[in-house]
């Protein structure tokens, strides 16, 4: 066992944003109070990240004899509505880095494989999309006064911790890479920290790579914990650190001494548990099968495993505020606490996992305390695109991002800004397909996974939107002369179905709105001119739907409606008039097209 240093965290008046349930916390929330003005030198700021963190959580967290999470909700301002812009890791950090949404980052999965055809994901299109160049990180290091700064713990899935680590030829697991092109005089980072023990970290200063074994002291949680508490200690202020927890992630894997915590803790048993697909439901949800009593069980076990792995950030949180107050820093510090995503357990009858534009999986915490933050619930929606600006209007400097959201200091300090936001948009592009990805989940019966196609969706305070596309890779193509045959990577494509054909040489087999006259496992027809002849498509895609829409969900939350239905069990699309779902079609490709060149911006888009 080898291993560095020890730390921690501490702070002050708090803002929280939290998803689903979240009564534990807001019927505390006492009415808004007076707090200390902004402090006239910049802030410190110290970000935590939890990894797959489900608002059912908070509830375990809050019980937490550490009483981390607590000392900051007692404080703070909770945002009653903060979502992220996709519910997977890598693109859901790569919006936090940037502020910007898939779309615009480029990021969409884990998986950068581009032999494989898969170049819309990982810690590889974040780079080749030249992100870490827009990131806050760089824009605080590059304030006056410069801000000192530090990354721990999980970065972007596909990085290696590596000294030798390249990304097209280049390394970049070197100090100057790492401080002065990518904004982080610190940088603790592992590459699969999942299992918490046993995992190698590259660390800068002093620039190598440390492996950590199976010691209690070796939990990953509580070193990157201590190694925040050394930087708060060490670090010129003003100073910016993330901390960025592989926990509650799977194979949810708690601290030794917290193996025995919570027993008999089980599953929400909430209104979407073991609920069944009705007839109105998309058709990737049909598909899943009803749970088992052995799956009930063991996810009521992991559960409890992931109730025991927050207690090791409820620590951790607290230790950081006692740091920060021991050194006197507390008061001019902010501290923000979120997740990457959320996560459902039994939900849908859907076996652990993510990915879905269900509220389990969109819905997550922000808590945020510091100097000016008020004491109140804030309903506005907010989204992880907002993290970015907000750190820069903190730290005072924004270039060279370009973020989509909008800072959210105006709020944290009891003002609401005009024509603020009216939707949240989540984008996704369908289930992992690369079989090391950590977040493929890996149960012994995959048809109980939720794997949803690509998406995109808008939520409102009052309603959830959903447009489905699904998308195949194209492996072959054979004509004749009035019917052209394609072989496709999966079998949603039946007779009558409307797809569109992109990719393909020759291009005269790129075509839009095509009706499929004939369907037969992975291997579907459409009539047409072509010319005859037998060709072998090395690339190509068939997405299937009018306009690359193949399905259509809304789902009705005004508590003032007839049709509530606050766990989004019923798809009521079918009944709504044809100018109201005109609209709502019209207004996803105007939030999916944001920020392009001639278009709105995000921030126009989603008002």
């Amino acid at each position: 066992m080898k291993r560095t240093r020890n730390f921690r965290i501490g702070r002050y008046r708090v803002a929280v944003a939290v998803a689903g349930t979240f009564c534990a916390l807001t019927t505390n929330v006492r009415t808004q109070e007076t707090s200390p003005p902004p402090p006239a030198t910049k802030p410190n700021i110290v970000f935590i990240l939890a990894d797959d963190f489900s608002m059912n959580l908070l509830k375990p967290m809050l019980e937490s004899k550490y009483k981390g999470l607590k000392s900051l909700t007692d404080d703070g301002t909770t945002f009653a509505n903060f979502f992220v812009g996709d519910s997977l890791c890598c693109p859901s950090r790569s919006s936090i880095f940037t502020g910007k949404f898939p779309h615009n980052s480029g990021v969409f999965t884990n998986t950068w494989a581009p032999l494989k055809g898969l170049t819309d994901g990982g810690f590889g299109a974040f780079m080749n999309n030249n992100d870490e160049a827009q990131t806050f990180a760089l824009a605080l290091h590059t304030a006056t006064p410069a801000y000192t700064t530090a990354m721990l713990g999980k970065y972007l899935n596909g990085y290696l911790p590596w000294a030798d680590a390249k990304f097209k030829g280049k390394p970049y697991n070197k100090p100057g890479v790492l401080k002065k092109q990518w904004g982080w005089d610190s940088w603790y980072v592992a590459g699969n920290g999942y299992p918490e023990f046993s995992y190698d970290l590259f660390q800068n200063p002093p620039g190598a790579v440390q492996h950590y074994g199976i010691d209690p002291a070796d939990y990953l949680t509580d070193v990157v914990s201590g190694l925040a508490q050394d930087f708060i200690k060490t670090a010129k202020e003003p100073f910016f650190v993330e901390v960025a927890t592989f926990a509650p992630h799977a194979p949810y894997r708690p601290a030794y001494r917290d193996e025995t915590a919570f027993p008999g803790l089980t599953v929400p048993r909430t209104a979407a548990y073991d609920a069944r697909p009705d007839a109105s439901a998309p058709d990737w949800m049909k598909d899943v099968p009803p749970l088992e009593q052995q799956e009930k069980d063991a996810m009521d076990d992991d559960f409890r495993l992931r109730a025991q792995c927050t207690l090791a950030i409820d620590k951790m949180i607290a230790d950081l505020v006692a740091t920060l107050k021991a050194e006197g820093k507390y008061t001019n510090t902010y501290i923000f606490f979120s997740a990457d995503n959320g996560y459902h357990m039994g939900e849908y009858s859907f076996l652990p996992g993510k990915m879905t534009p269900f509220d389990t999986d969109i819905r997550v915490p922000l808590i945020v305390v510091g100097p000016g933050v008020k004491h109140q619930t804030v309903n506005q929606i907010a989204q992880t695109v907002d993290l970015t600006p907000t750190f820069t209007e903190l730290g005072g400097h924004a270039s060279p991002t370009a973020p989509d959201g909008h800072s959210l200091v105006p709020l944290l300090r009891g003002t609401t800004p005009p024509n603020w936001r009216q939707k949240a948009l989540i984008e996704h592009h369908g289930p992992p397909d690369d079989p090391v990805d950590p977040d493929v989940e890996k149960h012994e019966k995959s048809s109980g996974d939720a794997k949803p196609p690509n998406y995109e969706a808008l939520r409102s305070d009052t309603y959830m939107y959903v447009e489905y596309s699904n998308v195949a890779t194209i492996t072959s193509v054979s004509s004749t002369s009035t019917d052209a045959t394609f072989q496709a990577k999966n079998n949603f494509i039946t007779v009558g179905t409307e797809v569109s054909i992109a990719g393909v040489t020759p291009t005269q087999f790129n075509l839009a709105n095509q009706v499929v006259t004939a369907a037969s496992g992975t291997q579907f027809t459409i009539h047409g001119s072509f010319t005859p002849t037998a060709k072998t498509a090395t690339h190509g895609t068939v997405t299937g739907g009018k306009d690359s829409v193949s399905e259509y969900a809304y789902y009705d939350l005004d508590p003032a409606s007839i049709q509530y239905d606050p766990s989004e069990l019923k798809n009521i699309f079918g009944g709504l008039p044809p100018a109201t779902k005109a609209a709502l079609h019209d207004a996803i490709v105007k939030n999916t097209t944001c920020g392009e060149t001639g278009k709105p911006t995000c921030w126009q888009a989603q008002q």
